[in-house]
């Protein structure tokens, strides 16, 4: 490529990113347009005569990630923002899922890690990796479990937790910590103080019996919580319910308790009748 191919290609891409008077009219347009339909702008939307899906499906490509400053306009309207945010997950996942393939490659075929400055079919691999693993500190880590799919890299990453990792105990503590402020479970994908803790409970109480009962116990004066963890772990499999039902039969069946004054209500709960039903079924 020619150097004025080069200089032309290189100011046709900064112009790209700059906001200019006919974006921000634009942006108004899109704006206004989402406010009244309370919803994005379908193919190939005509509004006040601008084509206005077209534009906004432009700066979606352009838009991959948060820090962007076209990202910072836009996201000032919530029903936008939250298609944006869903836009560049689903980017940078597919980013993530090409180097991730390569790394498998390089490793199957090598038998080994790659060092740091290991490049595999002109991507570099080993920064990539070493910059995903920065931030794993437990198994329950979403990059943990799609790394550790290789066998060879989810020795190592086992090995980088038990140095490096979060205690059970620590975990367990943030969760208390966040539902105290909250008042609620986290959901998913939550992180709190670089914990993520939702992924975490989700695994958790996937391994470890006791750990629903312990919610429970816990917080089984907090009438509107008990609410919440039913909701929560209705919507989880049905292992976990089944493991809540017998929980809260427990609750109703066991004397000590009965005096308590919510141990009734939560035996009384609709949803938990409505749960244990639906099992049955």
């Amino acid at each position: 490529m020619a150097n004025n191919d080069i200089n032309g290609f290189i100011a046709q891409f900064n112009k790209s990113l700059e906001i200019t008077d006919e974006w921000l009219n634009n942006k108004n347009l899109l704006f206004e347009y989402v406010e009244k339909n309370k919803t994005i702008p379908n193919l190939y939307q005509c509004y006040d005569d601008t084509s206005i899906e077209a534009w906004y499906s432009m700066q979606k490509t352009n838009i991959t990630n948060k820090k962007n400053d076209k990202y910072n306009n836009l996201s000032q309207n919530k029903i936008i923002m939250n298609d944006l945010d869903k836009n560049i997950f689903r980017s940078q996942q597919h980013m993530f899922d090409s180097k991730m393939k390569l790394l498998f490659e390089y490793v199957n075929i090598n038998k080994r890690l790659p060092e740091l400055n290991t490049i595999h079919k002109i991507i570099n691999i080993g920064s990539w990796f070493y910059e995903q693993i920065k931030n794993i500190r437990s198994t329950s880590n979403e990059t943990y479990i799609k790394l550790s799919k290789n066998l060879i890299i989810k020795n190592a990453l086992d090995i980088y937790i038990e140095k490096n990792g979060y205690t059970f105990d620590e975990m367990l503590n943030a969760l208390f910590e966040y539902i105290e402020i909250n008042n609620n479970l986290p959901p998913k994908y939550e992180l709190y103080k670089d914990k993520d803790i939702g992924l975490w409970l989700k695994n958790a109480v996937e391994q470890n019996k006791t750990l629903i009962h312990d919610l429970y116990f816990k917080y089984i004066t907090d009438t509107e919580l008990i609410k919440k963890f039913n909701v929560y772990f209705e919507n989880a499999n049905s292992n976990l319910k089944k493991r809540k039902i017998q929980f809260a039969e427990q609750i109703c069946e066991n004397k000590s308790l009965k005096n308590l004054k919510n141990s009734e209500q939560i035996c009384e709960n609709k949803s938990l009748k409505n749960l244990k039903n639906s099992e049955q079924q």
